[in-house]
């Protein structure tokens, strides 16, 4: 078992509380995470060299300000090719941003802000390289990156200058990470406008713009915020500074971080009028103030099954605790915390996410340290942290962005190891899977690029190697064959540069879980040799292993280059400089600075041998000792031997002593043999080593002989060619001048009489008639277009003004004639009430009446009958005094106080609903529309009105029961009329009340059904447009019923 699994092995045996404790050894700096409450606690950050993890190499050479930045200073395209850069002039502190071609070199500078750039990124597009920026006065700056033959160019898209601005306040600008959906055969194109949308941030505001919307309708400006009208949707006072935003895949959604607490989404459609919806909000950290907010959203390919915002990951308190969220149950996974050993000092982190949502990378920017967070999802059914590795840097990293992250298959050669791009030429040996973190940084002095080589704690498969760019990471190995003994070390011969001496103190290591009690080891130092003049950094070659009969660990020396403090302005400003107009010749002192900066390749070793318990650093306090002169080389092996060998007889001596009784006298006497055997060897060696160097001073010598013999060769051929080729080649042309001088009068006489003749003259005209002829319809062809399209313009615009100006009137009328009709059927119906009532009083009368009369009908013959049977037996009197009886009774019994009652068996329910929409009772008409049991009438009543007419009140119109009778019956069929459908169904769930008692007895059955409905409209409609959009009612229905 090796020292790293040890550890890990000791981590899994602790508890899920024990907190993870770095030391800055880069023999322990990686661990496994379990558990849901993680405390990470850092190592000092008093390190004076970086890890040998890291391979870092310079850019451009550059200041930045030492501070905590809140947006992005370095940027990179999604296509890895291109770099973009924000730094601001001297003088002015204007910014301006650098694109840079990493394969090509090409770079071209965009300028043209009005302050300092705070935040700048790439657009989310492949197929172009669109860039946008925003300065410290909230100014929008989007331009378009071409390349031709001549270089890169850059087009503006958009420019968006703002007035009132508020000193101090924060700005972000983020894209919108849009993903292609695949193409189906009979569908229309997709719709790629979600690609060219942004989020623009000032405070606690926010701006939502549509590239191609706005220069669609307006041009590219500059423009000012007031004076757009398609393409932008704005949101006032989220409550708090937003630190972080993020949009959906499709650009539908939008979820802020503020600086409140709070994360907040908005429903995003441009096509609505006023301000974008909030659909949900939470408090992730307790009301903490938000740093970050992450989706675990793999953005490198676009799978169509995947459900995006699944997971998230949010920081507060300057990332200084960091929460893993399922979004499907709103439950916090993971929680993650960092703490800084002893200092009361604030901890400031700047985080990122790789490409693929498996790596979150943090940066201390104080004391040092980079720190790598292995993401795995699919863990116990969520998302977690599963491995922490903490680096050292020789310089703090202030802002960065992360290329790619993952596995890599490695080769290890004898440099070292490197990343290979053709790993079938790599023997199974020298191969090894290790992860591989790529980041382009901004530190106080210089724009670097950064490789993190290292072996995770937790395995993971390997990914394809990167087809732009391969890193390469060498690693020297050091051992020694005595723990006791000084392992000097050699500079290789193709190193030039003067020893400089250091001091490495050696510590005995501990592991990272111990208590406080075994943290405290004995230090020792000893003198070790590192190479450094001037800053520049001197590749170290591994010592000479010396044997031993008795065995003895093996320690390891990091070898890290240190970083030039010193460095000339490069040739990066003085391009700046002299495009904006603050370039001075003082300040320019080399040209090739840029690229060729003092702060070269780092390379570093990660050691292949059996772990030592002991690692040693190296510090600036002692001075090694000159060998004797090798021009412009260093040499220690004959020291190293001589040192080695007398370490060696004056242990063995010391044994012979504790063995037997031997006088001073014989120990001198071997001691002082030894000694002379080995300065013999010494001076051998150093005349040896004196006779290679004076070859190669000779070899030098000839060579700058020749070089200097070549130049004054070429410099005196040069002046003797100049002195006596003029007079020869003026000699040999004298002739042919005069021959050509004599055919020239021969040709001008004859083009004279050629001229003067009718012939000529008509022939000339035709000619300049025909070239006049076409330049002149060419020119009032292009100034009839100027013409046309200036006059189009204004047409257009006139028209476009009268048409505003006619439906503001329109809307003026219509609003007040509805008013003034509103007030005459208010008088109309207030009349036509009372006679209303008594017609139908009096229709209902007239029924009574007509059915006493049927009555008396029926009557009257029943009676006619009886006076036919009686007519013989009754008088004539008595006859007329039975039918008077018969016809007053029925008449005396009626009731002249009846009851108006309204007959609607004749009125239509669809009627009804009209009617009801007409007097602007829609709570009454979808109450009638629902009642019926009928989905057609549902669907008409939804067709008459639109969502914006039922739901855009201050208050809901719609009763709670209405709501949920709605979003049932919708849900029946969504196959038909679905986008009606799914508009309703959205706004009937933005205003379910769940406090309500009614919506919480039924609010999960209903829901439920809802919820089962939409899968299987996704699932029988995976390719539809609606898909989408039923995606996020499942969520928002998922998120009701929590």
């Amino acid at each position: 078992m090796d020292g790293q699994m040890f550890f890990q092995t000791l981590l899994q045996s602790k508890s899920s509380n024990a907190p993870i404790q770095f030391n800055g050894s880069d023999e322990t700096n990686c661990f496994p995470v379990k558990g849901s409450e993680v405390n990470i606690v850092t190592s000092e950050g008093d390190h004076d060299v970086g890890s040998s993890k890291l391979k870092i190499k310079n850019i451009v050479n550059f200041g930045w300000e030492h501070k905590y930045y809140a947006g992005q200073m370095v940027a990179v395209h999604m296509s890895g090719t291109y770099i973009a850069y924000a730094i601001t002039t001297p003088g002015k502190g204007c910014g301006v941003v650098r694109v840079v071609n990493r394969v090509t070199d090409d770079r071209i500078l965009i300028k043209g802000m009005r302050g300092a750039v705070v935040d700048l990124s790439f657009a989310h597009t492949k197929e172009e390289v669109v860039v946008g920026a925003v300065d410290s006065l909230g100014n929008l700056f989007v331009h378009k990156v071409t390349e031709g033959s001549s270089g890169l160019a850059s087009e503006r898209v958009v420019e968006v200058v703002r007035d009132g601005v508020v000193v101090g306040e924060l700005h972000r600008l983020i894209w919108c990470p849009y993903l292609p959906e695949p193409e189906v055969e009979g569908e229309e194109e997709p719709d790629t406008s979600a690609a060219r949308l942004l989020v623009l941030t000032h405070g606690d505001q926010a701006e939502i713009w549509s590239l191609d919307l706005v220069v669609e309708e307006h041009g590219p400006g500059p423009l000012a915020p007031g004076d757009v009208v398609q393409g932008l949707l704005r949101i006032q006072d989220i409550g708090g500074d937003i630190v972080d935003a993020t949009f959906s895949p499709d650009g539908s959604a939008l979820a802020t971080a503020s600086g409140d607490g709070q994360v907040k989404f908005f429903q995003v459609y441009l096509h609505e009028e006023g301000p974008p919806r909030c659909l949900h909000q939470w408090s992730p950290h307790g009301g903490k103030p938000l740093s970050c907010l992450f989706f675990l959203d793999d953005h490198s390919d676009h799978q169509p099954d995947v459900q995006y915002w699944k997971y998230a990951v949010t920081g507060c308190s300057l990332n200084t605790e960091l929460k893993v969220w399922s979004c499907e149950s709103w439950t916090c996974l993971q929680t993650i915390s960092f703490n800084r050993p002893g200092e009361d000092m604030e901890v400031r982190l700047k985080a990122d996410l790789d490409p693929t949502a498996r790596y979150l990378v943090l940066t201390d920017i104080d004391k040092c340290l980079v720190f790598v967070l292995s993401v795995e999802q699919g863990v116990e059914g969520g998302a977690a942290v599963v491995s922490v590795a903490e680096f050292a840097t020789p310089s703090p990293f202030l802002s960065f962005c992360c290329v790619s992250a993952g596995k890599r298959t490695v080769k290890q050669t004898a440099e070292g190891v490197e990343v290979s791009v053709e790993e079938d030429q790599i023997e199974s040996n020298d191969r090894k899977d290790m992860t591989v973190v790529r980041l382009y940084l901004v530190q106080p002095k210089s724009l670097q690029e950064c490789s993190v080589i290292y072996d995770d704690a937790v395995s993971r498969p390997s990914l394809p190697s990167p087809a732009v760019q391969s890193e390469e990471e060498f690693v020297e190995d050091f051992s020694s064959g005595h723990a006791d003994l000084v392992p000097d070390l050699e500079s290789p011969p193709h190193q030039k540069s003067p020893p400089v001496s250091h001091s490495s103190p050696c510590r005995t290591v501990p592991p990272a879980l111990w208590p406080p009690s075994q943290l405290s080891p004995s230090l020792s130092s000893r003198p070790d040799l590192v190479g450094e003049e001037n800053n520049n950094p001197i590749p170290l070659s591994p010592a000479a292993n010396l044997t031993n009969s008795s065995p003895s660990p093996v320690p390891q020396l990091e070898i890290v280059h240190t970083v030039s403090g010193i460095s000339s302005p490069c040739r990066e400003v003085a391009d700046i400089l002299e495009e904006v107009g603050q370039f001075q010749e003082e300040e320019v002192e080399d040209d090739e600075d840029e690229e060729d900066s003092p702060t070269a390749d780092r390379t570093f070793q990660d050691t292949e041998s059996t772990p030592s318990p002991t690692s040693v650093k190296l510090s600036h306090s002692a001075m090694f000792p000159t060998p004797p002169a090798v021009p412009q080389q260093v040499t220690a092996i004959p020291t190293e031997m001589d040192t080695m060998g007398v370490a060696m007889m004056i242990r063995q001596m010391q044994q012979d002593k504790e063995n037997q009784d031997v006088n001073m006298a014989s120990m001198e006497t071997r001691l002082e043999g030894s000694m002379m055997m080995r300065m013999g060897q010494m001076e051998q060696r150093l005349g040896e080593l004196a006779k290679r160097g004076n070859k190669e001073q000779t070899d030098r010598l000839v060579s700058a002989l020749t070089s200097s013999v070549n130049k004054k060769m070429e410099q005196m051929v040069t002046q003797e060619m100049k002195k006596t080729l003029p007079g020869l080649v003026n000699k040999s042309l004298e002739g042919v001048e005069k021959e050509m001088m004599t055919k020239m009068g021969g040709l001008e006489n004859r083009l004279a009489k050629e001229l003067a003749t009718s012939q000529s003259r008509e022939a000339i005209g035709r000619a300049v008639a025909g070239g006049v002829t076409e330049m002149v319809e060419s020119s009032y062809r292009q100034a009839f277009t100027q013409q046309a399209a200036g006059f189009e313009r204004a047409l257009g615009s006139m028209l476009r003004q009268m048409s505003e100006q006619f439906l503001a009137g329109s809307r003026e009328y219509e609003a007040a004639l509805g008013r003034s009709m509103e007030v005459e059927n208010v008088g109309v119906k207030e009349m036509v009430a009372p006679l209303v009532s008594t017609v139908q009083g009096m229709a209902g009368e007239f029924r009574q009446l007509k059915e006493g009369v049927e009555r008396m009908k029926v009557d009257q013959g029943t009676i006619t009958r009886q006076v036919g049977q009686m007519r013989y037996g009754v008088t004539g009197q008595e006859v007329r005094d039975i039918d008077k009886m018969e016809m007053v009774e029925p008449l005396g019994g009626r009731s002249l106080s009846m009851i108006p009652q309204p007959d609607v068996n004749n009125i239509t329910v669809q009627q009804k609903i009209q009617s009801h929409i007409q007097t602007g009772r829609l709570n009454d008409a979808f109450q009638a529309a629902l009642s019926s049991n009928d989905l057609s009438i549902v669907v008409f009543t939804c067709e008459l009105l639109n969502t914006t007419q039922v739901f855009n009140s201050a208050t809901c119109p719609l009763s709670q029961s209405v709501l949920l009778s709605l979003i049932q019956q919708l849900s029946v069929d969504l196959g038909e009329k679905t986008e009606v459908k799914h508009a309703y169904l959205h706004e009937a769930l933005v205003n379910l009340d769940p406090e309500n008692p009614t919506t919480k007895v039924h609010i999960k059955t209903v829901l439920g059904q809802l919820e089962q409905s939409l899968k299987k409209y996704i699932q029988a409609n995976p390719n539809s447009k609606m898909t989408r959009n039923m995606k996020i009612l499942v969520m928002a229905a998922g998120s009701q019923m929590q």
